[in-house]
């Protein structure tokens, strides 16, 4: 569980009231048409420049973030 603080809370409901139902799109980071990110374009556009803009350690994947 990630903890949210109150302004990420209120933006992800603006985010609902505004864009979309979330019982018919229930993502909370959808990509720019509302869908599901690829998991290609996700790794090649998102998370592989982070580690490398951040200094995160080669091998450091995204999943991992899960244990942190």
């Amino acid at each position: 569980m990630v903890p949210l603080g109150q302004v990420k809370i209120e933006a992800l409901r603006r985010r609902y009231d505004k864009d979309m139902d979330p019982e018919l799109i229930p993502l909370v980071f959808p990509n720019t048409t509302g869908m599901l990110h690829r998991t290609s374009n996700f790794d090649r556009r998102l998370w592989h420049p982070i580690p490398k803009n951040v200094g995160i350690p080669d091998g450091f994947h995204f999943h991992h973030l899960r244990h942190h």
